[in-house]
């Protein structure tokens, strides 16, 4: 087995995950649920069953559901302890979490907490893939993989695939999107 081993290493693991896993998958289903006209339930439902196939093992899977239903549940009392009203899309979409009708992955969560906060669907994506870089990053130093400067020049030489990579989800997710609404037209 092959061990990532010093900061070169570590970055380019990172920017691979980036482009080859986190982007298609996570990051597509951000953009798809942070886009304005994704405000249906049954198109959040119907993306969020697609990402949770996308996900091969069953801890994969778990986690992301965990994490997600973890989002929404402190996004619900952060917001209700400052007296701010949640969005319908946010709101279908939590009794939809709540009741077992669709998995209630992160990366749809954290869609919709972005676009209810302004932000676009492509910072929606940067912002989750940075969490992720700097993520890595913290745990290639916690390994002692890199240094400080290391960890930071990790994250920075992340900063423009994000950018690049932010803007093909959202391209991707248009298309997803159109595909689902033309399907359940379909299905009448």
């Amino acid at each position: 087995a092959h061990r990532v081993t010093g900061a070169d290493a570590v970055q380019r693991v990172l920017l691979d995950h980036l482009r080859h896993t986190a982007a298609p998958g996570d990051g597509v289903a951000t953009a798809a649920a942070a886009t304005a006209d994704a405000a249906d339930a049954a198109t959040l439902v119907t993306v969020d069953h697609e990402l949770s196939a996308t996900k091969v093992t069953h801890e994969l899977r778990r986690a992301s559901t965990r994490v997600g239903r973890q989002m929404l549940q402190v996004t619900t009392d952060v917001e209700a302890r400052l007296g701010q009203v949640q969005p319908e899309p946010l709101l279908s979409y939590a009794a939809a979490v709540a009741a077992k009708q669709t998995p209630g992955n992160q990366a749809v969560v954290a869609g919709l907490i972005h676009a209810s906060h302004g932000l676009t669907p492509a910072e929606a994506v940067a912002t989750e893939l940075t969490g992720l870089a700097v993520g890595w990053a913290g745990a290639a130093l916690r390994l002692r993989q890199c240094d400080h400067i290391d960890a930071q020049g990790i994250i920075t030489a992340a900063h423009p695939v994000i950018a690049e990579l932010a803007e093909e989800c959202v391209a991707v997710a248009s298309d997803l999107l159109r595909r689902v609404r033309q399907t359940a037209v379909e299905r009448g």
